[in-house]
This record gives C-alpha cells, sequence and structure tokens, in this order.
C-alpha cells in the first residue's frame, strides 16, 4: 500500500495570518522574513526555497531578454485589442510612453511569482496553503503613483502568488488544499502616508495656483518647449525658458500616494484574447485584464478630458521632462503629444544609470524619448548625449578635514522583486546586512561612536530594528534630512552601493569610500575599468572589513590618502564622467531643446 504523504505548508509573504501555528512551513523566499519577525521563525522548524535568481545571473539576463520582447508584444496588445483604444484611437507611442514602465514592471513581478512557484512544487507532493480572503478589485492600481507603493506591499505580492497558485491548482493539476483567512489589509492599499495638515497645505497652494494661472495660463499655454524639471530652481527655470522666448510652466505637482477607489465591472477588457505562446502567458491572458490601472481604463477618458481642459502646452514641438514613472496624469499627456509629433527629452535623474547593466527606468526612457541626457558619460546608443548632473548643487567648498562625523548611507533593500534591477540576482539580503555587521564590527570603538547611519524613508527589511539591537549607540538620520547638510558635517561619507549618493560626495570632492558585493551585480563593460581604478585607489571595496581597515588607518590623517595627487586625479576623471558640473547647463540645454 502506498504511503499518503504529508501535506507541505506553504508559505508565500511574511503576512502572519498565512502562517501555520507548531507545524513545518516552506518559506518561498526570504521575502517571509524581516527584522521584526525573525525571532519568532527561528523557534519554529522551517524550510526557505533558494530564489530562481539568486547568484544566477546566466538565468537573469536570459529572462530579461523574454520578459523586454513579452512587454513589447503586450503593448501592441493593448493598442490593437484593448476595448477603450476601439472608439479613442491611440496610437502606440501613446501606449509605450504612458504604460511601458509599469508593464515591464507587473510581468516582472508575475513571472518571478511564476517561475518561484514552478522552481518549489512536485506533482509528486501535497501542499496546504493560507489564502487571504481578498477583493481583487481593491489590488488594481487607481493610477502609476499607487500603483508604485503598491507594488512593495506584502498583500500586493501575496495576491501575485495566491492567483498563480490557483492556476497551477485548476489548470496545472498540482494537489493544492487553500484554506480562506483574514487579514486587515487596507492601510497597505490605500497609503495614507501625508498627515491632515500637509494634505490641507498642498490643497491651498493647489488653489493658489488655479487662481493665479486664471491671468498667467496665457502667458505659456502656446509654448513651444514644454520644460518639467523638478530639479532646477525657480531662478534657473525663469532663465531658461526667457532664453527660449517664453514663460515657465506653472505645474504643481505631488504625489500624494492616496489610492482612489473604482470599480472595475467586467473582467472583459479585450475583443480577443492574447496570442500567448507559453503556460506562463496563458495565465497573464487573463490575469492582465484584472490587473491594468484603472487609470488606463475606466479613467482613461477622464484623464484625456482633464488634459484637455488644463493649461499645459497644447503643441509644444519638445517636453523635457526628468521622471514621469509615477505621475498617471504627466504620463498620459507626454504619451498624447508625443503621438502628434512632439518630441519627448528624457534627462537621467538616478546614479545607477551608465554604470550598472539593468536599469529598468533608464533603459524605459532611453526607448521611449527622442533624446536622452546623461549626467556626463557616453556610449554607443543611439540618442544619448553627454549633459550635466541635473539636480540642485551648490559650488561651494565643503572644509571636511574641521568635521568629526562618519556618514553611512543605507542601500534600501527592497523586500520583493519589483523589476529586473542590479540586485535581482541577491534578493537574499542576509550576506548584505552581514557586509553591514562587518564593517561596523571592524571600526575602531572611537570612530564607531562618529558613525551617523542614513536610513532612506522606505525602509521593507526594517533594517532600523536590526541596526538598534546590533548597535544601540550609533546615531540615526530618518532621511529627512537633506543630503547636502549632512555631507556639510561629514569627514567621510560611506556608500553600501554604487548610487547617486556616492557620486554627489565624490563631486564635492569629500573623502568616498564604496562597499559592495560587486559579485552579485551586473556592470557594463565599459564602467568596469573605471571601477577596477576606484578600487585600486582605496574608493571601491568588494570587503567591508577591508574598507574599515582602510578608515582605521586613514581617518587622523585623511588628507594623506584623499589629497594624494593620483587619488584626486582619478576622483575628478571620475566625476567629469559620471556625475558632470556642467557650467554651461542652462545654455547647452537651451541649444538641445532648439535642434531639430
Amino acid at each position: 500500500m502506498k504511503k499518503i504523504k504529508e501535506k507541505k505548508n506553504l508559505v508565500t509573504t511574511n503576512i502572519e495570518e498565512t502562517w501555520f501555528d507548531d507545524e513545518k512551513m516552506f518559506f518561498l523566499g526570504p521575502w517571509c522574513k524581516d527584522f521584526k519577525n525573525e525571532g519568532k521563525i527561528s523557534k519554529i522548524d522551517h524550510f526557505f526555497h533558494k530564489h530562481h535568481w539568486q547568484n544566477n545571473n546566466e538565468k537573469l539576463s536570459k529572462d530579461l531578454i523574454y520578459i523586454k520582447d513579452l512587454t513589447n508584444r503586450l503593448i501592441y496588445y493593448l493598442k490593437n485589442d484593448l476595448k477603450i483604444n476601439q472608439n479613442l484611437k491611440l496610437k502606440e507611442e501613446f501606449w509605450k510612453i504612458s504604460t511601458e514602465y509599469w508593464l515591464m514592471s507587473f510581468i516582472t513581478i508575475a513571472y518571478d511569482k511564476w517561475e518561484t512557484l514552478k522552481s518549489f512544487l512536485n506533482k509528486d507532493e501535497q501542499y496546504v496553503t493560507k489564502i487571504v480572503d481578498y477583493n481583487k478589485n481593491d489590488l488594481i492600481p487607481s493610477g502609476l503613483e499607487n500603483y508604485y507603493r503598491l507594488r512593495h506591499s506584502d498583500i500586493f505580492h501575496h495576491y501575485m502568488f495566491s492567483e498563480i497558485l490557483k492556476y497551477f491548482k485548476d489548470k496545472k493539476n498540482y494537489s493544492i488544499e487553500i484554506l480562506k483567512v483574514n487579514h486587515n489589509y487596507f492601510d497597505q492599499i490605500n497609503q495614507e502616508h501625508f498627515s491632515k495638515f500637509n494634505l490641507f497645505l498642498h490643497k491651498i497652494k493647489i488653489n493658489l495656483i488655479s487662481f493665479f494661472n486664471i491671468f498667467y495660463r496665457f502667458l505659456y499655454v502656446n509654448n513651444k518647449y514644454c520644460i518639467f524639471d523638478r530639479y532646477q530652481n525657480n531662478l534657473e527655470n525663469l532663465k531658461l525658458n526667457l532664453s527660449l522666448n517664453q514663460f515657465p510652466v506653472l505645474y504643481l505637482y505631488r504625489d500624494l500616494g492616496k489610492r482612489k477607489n473604482f470599480t472595475r465591472e467586467s473582467g472583459k477588457l479585450f475583443t480577443k484574447d492574447f496570442e500567448y505562446k507559453n503556460d506562463f502567458e496563458s495565465f497573464l491572458n487573463s490575469f492582465l485584464s484584472q490587473n491594468i490601472p484603472f487609470s488606463f481604463v475606466e479613467e482613461l477618458k477622464n484623464y484625456i478630458a482633464k488634459i484637455e481642459k488644463s493649461y499645459l502646452p497644447k503643441n509644444p514641438n519638445t517636453i523635457f521632462v526628468t521622471n514621469i514613472v509615477t505621475n498617471t496624469f504627466l504620463s498620459i499627456y507626454c504619451g498624447l503629444k508625443k503621438s502628434k509629433s512632439s518630441k519627448i527629452l528624457f534627462a537621467q535623474h538616478g546614479g545607477s544609470y551608465g554604470q550598472h547593466l539593468m536599469v529598468p527606468q533608464e533603459y524605459f526612457e532611453r526607448k521611449v524619448s527622442d533624446k536622452f541626457l546623461t549626467w556626463g558619460w557616453d556610449c554607443t546608443y543611439k540618442k544619448v548625449y553627454r549633459f550635466s548632473y541635473v539636480k540642485r548643487y551648490s559650488d561651494k567648498v565643503i572644509n571636511y578635514q574641521n568635521n568629526n562625523k562618519l556618514l553611512l548611507i543605507n542601500r534600501v533593500q527592497k523586500k520583493y522583486i519589483t523589476d529586473i534591477d542590479p540586485y535581482s540576482s541577491s534578493i537574499d539580503k542576509s550576506e548584505y546586512f552581514l557586509g553591514h555587521k562587518n564593517f561596523l564590527n571592524t571600526l575602531d570603538e572611537n570612530l564607531k561612536k562618529k558613525v551617523v547611519i542614513r536610513y532612506k524613508a522606505a525602509d521593507y527589511m526594517r533594517q532600523k530594528i536590526y541596526d538598534k539591537k546590533n548597535f544601540p549607540n550609533l546615531k540615526i538620520d530618518e532621511g529627512e534630512t537633506d543630503i547636502y547638510e549632512l555631507f556639510k558635517t561629514s569627514r567621510v561619507v560611506v556608500s553600501q552601493a554604487l548610487q547617486t549618493t556616492y557620486l554627489e560626495s565624490l563631486s564635492l570632492n569629500i573623502p568616498t569610500i564604496v562597499f559592495t558585493n560587486h559579485k552579485s551585480e551586473l556592470f557594463r563593460d565599459d564602467f568596469l575599468p573605471y571601477l577596477k581604478i576606484l578600487k585600486d585607489n582605496n574608493i571601491f571595496f568588494n570587503d567591508p572589513i577591508d574598507a574599515a581597515n582602510h578608515l582605521n588607518k586613514n581617518w587622523i590623517d585623511i588628507d594623506n590618502w584623499w589629497k594624494d595627487r593620483k587619488t584626486q586625479e582619478i576622483v575628478s576623471d571620475f566625476s567629469d564622467r559620471y556625475i558632470f558640473r556642467n557650467k554651461k547647463k542652462l545654455q547647452d540645454l537651451k541649444n538641445i531643446l532648439l535642434q531639430k
């Protein structure tokens, strides 16, 4: 007689209502654990499944090619077969600019979940899992702003896993018992992260600008060049526009992160099925209709009407913008104008651009723009122009020698895969936190007292709990202080990622150290020689212990290392390529805008 196997208790996320009491649990990945619940997990019998991209850059690269191809095919599907577009007849350029970044992110999340389950499930095994009793309508993003935050929430990823599990059970005949549980997820989807007072102030600003626009709008509604640059100060914006014989566009935008509630009455949004090529695409064929943001279906006509009634330029020759992927209104505006032959000019706004091999936002912006302006690097890609660091900055020299603080910049640790990015093959964060701990433990005790840890506002892994437990005496910056103000009081800046802040401190000629796990990240071939130069001159380290020892040795006489002639030449050359502070930035931007 064949022995009946015991069912495996499958857990998809760290929503604890879906866990099993006093039984062995099979966690689908490291995202099920954070620093709040790690103590609880350590006391129970458990197993963590290895992620399919963990330390497997070959599979990651192959899957990225597939996801890009699938995104292109689905953009074409949206344009030709989405029912609402049968009347609107919006061109492919519109769908690319307004939806492609969201679509590629959504496909990546779904495909990651699919591959995770495919690599774990076995038809010879039996499983039981707990699924939250959610309303699918609650998990449809109201717009890009809502999606950007929703995609970091536990309930969204639990929902994605759950729908794929149902498909595996019903369509692929896996033995999966599903138990429904209750969980209050409304705080995660409503995302009301601004106080009532801040919302009140924002409404006052909107009303004042609306009143002023009654008179001012006629001065810019026919602008040939529509400039949305949130990094320029008002004086720079005024100078640039006046040099183009026009007045600045008055446009106030703030992502309030507040979800708008709509209802999707029908799941049949397309005139026909998607021509799928495999099981995953067959699943996506129906799942896509359940998840397209309301802003691109039920609310699309309203957005178009608002844009037509707005005071934004009606027929600009060129639109200059730095970021639209979290701005529904601006994405739709740019899509509409691009469809009517306006040129789109994007400028880099993140430090990983030009260095890492996989930066999804850079890929999107280069693809859909007519010209793409970098912070200084150039390459063989068409449409890419060496330009300037675009953010506001001061030329004032920082006298770091008189400062006594060591600023440690943490990297934001995403709990879940939301894009294929430089860190997708290191979703298990244990190595990152071990490096963080080893660096701090290796510092001399006197030097450790000088450390200020800088967090980002988003603390998905609850790292503050980890640091307060292991290093209770360290000073903490919550991420609200202007980074330049922190630079002004720092003797050395240490970054745990090759991202914006290390470039900014280098460009200010503040002693800077970076340590990160080089092996788990994919870099561009043309960046690797520059990275080697930084490593050879003790600016970049693979080993956090080596970085800490270098600081211990050089802290008192920091200029013996930093002011060395060779080091200064390297810092200058590197900054010129990756964070070029162009003194003629406005004049050069004007010339680029005027080019045919």
